[in-house]
């Protein structure tokens, strides 16, 4: 058989947790090359959709891989098998995301692939796979996890590419320029502590940018 024990220990910031599991093995028979963490589990059946219809529509899970070749999907509220997907390849994190929070897994070791798995209508599951390893005695396995705001600031001091789940559309070009006017705004707010008089000043630039067409 196998001992598996679990330590979590929360930052100062109290947005992330590191954790480390521990794999014993008991016994020669049962040695492992690789394993599998669920990561992160979607479960929707409580959602009351009719509510949230438009809040729904912000829901994505999404997976980070090497190269920052990032996987998303949105209305993350209902899934079906065709959702499936098993992929090989270096897992930098994967997250889930609604309209203000986030949560980012980010496996703090060697990966070899990553897994998305209905189980219902209403749960999905996001699997992380250790790359092969000699069979030993005892493996530890450590994780970054970040529960909190979608902040472009916060995400980017863990110098992960945390930042790279904010997305504001499936297209590049919008994505882009939604963006900009975001960095713009909290530059502006740096300067002018109130929201509203930066919005209006980006109106501003925006139509005086936009004027001679």
């Amino acid at each position: 058989g196998q001992r598996i024990t679990k330590a979590y220990k929360l930052d100062e910031d109290g947005y992330s947790i590191h954790v480390e599991v521990r794999v014993e093995t008991l016994s020669n028979l049962s040695k492992v090359n690789s394993l599998k963490f669920r990561s992160i589990l979607l479960d929707m059946s409580n959602l009351d959709i009719a509510h949230l219809a438009h809040e729904g529509s912000l829901f994505e899970y999404s997976v980070s891989r090497e190269n920052n070749a990032i996987f998303r999907k949105g209305n993350a509220t209902k899934f079906a098998s065709k959702e499936n997907k098993v992929e090989a390849g270096l897992v930098s994190w994967v997250g889930f995301r609604d309209r203000y929070f986030c949560i980012i897994v980010k496996p703090e070791f060697k990966t070899s692939g990553y897994e998305i798995t209905d189980l219902s209508a209403s749960k999905l599951e996001l699997t992380i796979k250790t790359e092969d390893l000699p069979a030993v005695e005892s493996n530890s396995y450590k994780f970054l996890v970040y529960v909190g705001p979608q902040d472009l600031k916060v995400l980017n001091t863990y110098d992960s590419g945390f930042g790279d789940i904010l997305s504001f559309s499936n297209f590049g070009l919008f994505d882009l320029c939604a963006k900009g006017i975001y960095h713009l705004i909290n530059w502006l707010h740096t300067i002018i502590p109130s929201w509203g008089t930066c919005i209006i000043l980006v109106s501003f630039i925006i139509y005086g940018a936009l004027y001679p067409l």
